[in-house]
């Protein structure tokens, strides 16, 4: 599947102390400390020294301490930083670590999603894309379509007292996607790691964007922090949000969760999701140790199970699933299998170091067609100009 070169790993020393980073919080930092200690608790040779970074901080954090050998042996991450970090070194190949069956335990699109041209560079551990929360004590049954969508948006939109019918932070190219790709719209071509965004999909995926602004359903762009909050004070029955949402509503609202209606004209479409994956260290001194670590996080079905009911995860392992399915009342295996079929309609997020100057030009051609009165043809020719600016400097 793979094929690369892995340089000789040091011999294990004895109470070797393995350094994880992560920015988990609540439920999803629980489950991974207990985790952790049981891991601790059953190897008397290596001890585990976990610490958290905020999500924020830690991308940059890693860039800027692997190379110094400051930073971990290993950290939990999205995929999409892979393609930098692979170039830059950073990371450190497992493919010949690993084998075709325990690869295969796990949802073959985040085993590729953690691959980076001829290498492997992470085990998968969960993943997380966007879906459509519905409030059950407004909302009884979902809706299928646009059309539904905006009839219910519309009966619960009074403007006068800060409630809109429908939610989600319009202005974010991330919360942008699923109208992206329900236009059939794109950002790399075929067999490109250069993005071009100047195409008729990606126009027109800005045009529904103003149309749905227009129907007068939505706050002028709500971070998603306050989308949040509006969602579970009642002040919105319907949200767009992810799996990270659930340590939110869960005990505290009463909700459901289900696919993204096809947005008009559009295509079914869940926009982008990321596959987080554990990674290891180009400068870890104690690979074998790191590596008996990170399988236990990613192949053990006890620890998998335990980040899917304490953690809210939706994990990768296929084993998982089979285990904790079962156990769920009605309303919980409803809402881990939404988000299932929510991944398998999704696209992920692209690992090409040059994504990362999609992100502001897309931001401002939101902007610009939503608050400015842009063309949203011209606002897509705008923001491919600032790209290439972007990657030219």
């Amino acid at each position: 599947m793979f094929a690369t070169c892995i340089p000789a790993l040091p011999a294990q020393a004895e109470q070797t102390v393995i350094r994880l980073w992560h920015s988990y919080t609540a439920g999803e930092r629980e489950a991974l400390d207990l985790i952790v200690k049981k891991f601790d608790d059953s190897n008397n040779s290596l001890r585990v020294e976990a610490s958290f970074v905020p999500f924020n901080a830690l991308a940059d954090k890693l860039t800027a301490a692997i190379p110094r050998g400051h930073g971990p042996d290993l950290f939990i991450f999205a995929h999409d930083r892979i393609g930098g970090w692979a170039e830059g070194k950073l990371l450190e190949p497992i493919e010949l670590l690993v084998t075709e069956e325990q690869l295969d335990r796990h949802l073959t699109s985040c085993v590729f999603a953690l691959a980076y041209g001829d290498s492997l560079y992470g085990l998968p551990l969960a993943f997380k894309a966007l879906a459509l929360f519905t409030r059950t004590d407004k909302i009884e049954v979902p809706p299928k379509t646009s059309d539904e969508l905006v009839e219910l948006a519309k009966t619960y939109t009074n403007k006068e007292k800060g409630e809109f019918g429908f939610v989600y932070p319009a202005g974010d190219f991330f919360f942008h996607t699923p109208l992206l790709y329900s236009m059939n719209g794109s950002i790399f071509p075929k067999n490109s790691k250069t993005p071009d965004v100047n195409n008729a999909g990606v126009a027109e995926s800005l045009r529904t964007a103003k149309r749905i602004k227009d129907l007068n359903v939505l706050p002028d762009d709500p971070t998603p922090v306050v989308a949040s909050s509006m969602f579970v004070s009642g002040r919105t029955p319907m949200i767009i949000n992810g799996p990270w949402f659930l340590d939110t509503v869960q005990g505290k609202v009463p909700f459901r969760v289900s696919a993204i209606p096809p947005f008009f004209e559009g295509r079914a479409a869940s926009g982008f999701s990321s596959c987080e994956g554990v990674f290891m260290s180009r400068q870890s001194k104690h690979k074998r140790a790191a590596f008996e670590l990170m399988t236990h996080l990613a192949d053990n079905p006890e620890a998998a199970a335990e980040r899917m009911i304490k953690g809210k995860q939706t994990v990768t392992l296929n084993e998982a699933w089979d285990r904790v399915l079962p156990q769920l009342n009605e309303n919980t295996k409803q809402i881990y299998s939404a988000f299932r079929d929510a991944f398998e309609n999704s696209n992920p997020s692209p690992s090409f170091p040059n994504m990362n100057a999609v992100w502001g030009p897309m931001n401002a051609a939101l902007y610009n067609t939503l608050h400015k009165g842009a063309a949203p043809k011209d606002a897509a020719a705008d923001a491919q100009k600032r790209i290439m600016k972007a990657l030219n400097k």
